[in-house]
């Protein structure tokens, strides 16, 4: 395998990505986690619908600008011609404007949480691949030295064979269990490939050819309380958040709905000369719609239905969550009744049996056959042991995440637009 991180080969259109060298010579999870947080995609579009959301709330707030014009009155009548200029200003009432820029605050909000919940998105994607990855280098590296065991095993069960001191069947057994650790070689070798490569793509880097990693951070297995843990990410679940303040948004575009039918004015003052009288003239003129045919029905009833269904977004938010902490729960207490049996008995216990077995085959006490089957037992278990670890890791990386996952989904957004300042100038 390369060195992790070397420079990689980008394409001359590509963009511009931020790889920063590792201090030590295998990647540790934190330096992927580094490199996925600056140049994740998604991480980028949340910040842009961030910004998009803050624009459309500095426009919406915006006053009508100002008319400037000139008339003129009866100018086929010489000497009594009227011209003059004028200044027309809308004024928008009902605080129809300062509604407009409460709005956009609320989804700015929403914005933001989606940001936080993106983020963890992130983490909790490569926090699950890299364990996959550092459990695919651990069962690589068991294989590679199962197979030199196993390797040593069929040459020693060749030279017994031709001494007769085997039989061909003590041969053959152990040329197929070197077949069958070759095989677990080449998959593990495989699973690590394919999982670097979608850890790449996760991080922005896609360009990174597969190194050497550090081991995953070891969970220390514990018992957890489940219905507290459910209370505690209720509590800190960005995406829990972001629902609620999708409420937040409804109910202020709602306020704002139910305002429109309060009629703007329009204020229109002109000075001029009139010439039949040679003298000046002032003029003002008020204007302003009159709510008896649009009463803006539609829009109040359309916000109503989006604070309803936002307001039921919460709720099946946290059934969703429910739902996913059941199946983290029993990934977790599953992987970890695993660990505990795996660390406390199962590999002691296969360790000195193949000590024991070794021993006993070497004094002629055993078979070569039943030191075959002891060897693949302790083989197993280890193997066993490393997915089991695995598992338990990213169960606590999921819970670490809040339960959240989909690191290159689109962040979810709402519409961020000046349509409120339009309806609000607009008079009806």
């Amino acid at each position: 395998m390369s060195h992790p991180l070397t420079a990689p080969a980008v394409s001359p259109n590509a963009e511009t990505i931020n790889v920063p060298t590792p201090a030590y010579s295998h990647i540790t999870m934190a330096d992927v986690e580094q490199i996925a947080l600056g140049n994740n995609p998604t991480l980028k579009q949340a910040e842009a619908l961030i910004s998009r959301a803050r624009g459309a709330r500095a426009q919406v707030q915006q006053p009508a600008n100002p008319t400037v014009g000139y008339f003129a009155n009866q100018l086929a009548d010489e000497g009594t011609d009227q011209q003059g200029l004028f200044v027309e200003q809308q004024f928008v009432r009902g605080d129809k404007l300062n509604l407009n820029a409460r709005v956009l605050d609320r989804t700015t909000q929403y914005q933001i949480w989606q940001l936080e919940a993106q983020r963890l998105r992130v983490l909790t994607d490569v926090r699950v691949l890299y364990y996959e990855a550092s459990a695919a280098q651990e069962k690589l590296n068991a294989a590679d030295g199962f197979v030199d065991m196993t390797q040593k095993a069929a040459e020693l069960s060749k030279l017994r064979f031709e001494a007769a001191e085997d039989s061909r069947i003590d041969l053959l057994q152990t040329r197929i269990q070197l077949n069958e650790v070759q095989l677990l070689r080449r998959q593990a070798e495989i699973q690590f490939t394919t999982t670097w490569n979608e850890l790449a793509a996760l991080t922005g880097v896609p360009y990174v050819q597969p190194g050497l990693i550090a081991t995953a951070p070891r969970v220390v297995p514990k018992t957890i309380d489940w219905s507290g843990m459910y209370e505690s990410i209720q509590a800190s679940s960005p995406e829990l958040a972001a629902s609620q303040q999708k409420v937040s948004r409804a109910r202020a575009l709602l306020d704002r709905q139910k305002v429109q039918t309060i009629p703007n004015v329009t204020v229109q003052l002109g000075t001029g000369y009139d010439n039949a009288t040679d003298a000046g003239m002032l003029n003002l003129q008020l204007a302003g719609a009159l709510p008896i045919r649009n009463r803006n029905e539609g829009n109040i009833a359309a916000a109503y239905a989006e604070m309803t269904e936002a307001s039921h977004d919460v709720e099946r938010v946290r059934s969703d969550l429910k739902a996913r902490l059941a199946r983290v729960s029993r990934d977790y207490d599953s992987a970890r009744a695993a660990v505990e049996q795996y660390d406390d008995e199962i590999l002691p216990q296969t360790q000195e049996a193949l000590e024991l077995a070794t021993s006993s085959y070497e004094s002629g006490e055993l078979d070569f056959l039943q030191l075959l089957v002891v060897r693949r037992a302790y083989f197993d278990a280890k193997l066993a042991s490393i997915e089991a670890n695995k598992q338990l890791g990213q169960a606590q990386a999921r819970i670490d995440g809040q339960l959240l996952s989909g690191a290159l989904n689109a962040p979810d957004s709402i519409d961020a637009t000046d349509d409120l300042r339009g309806q609000s100038l607009s008079g009806e």
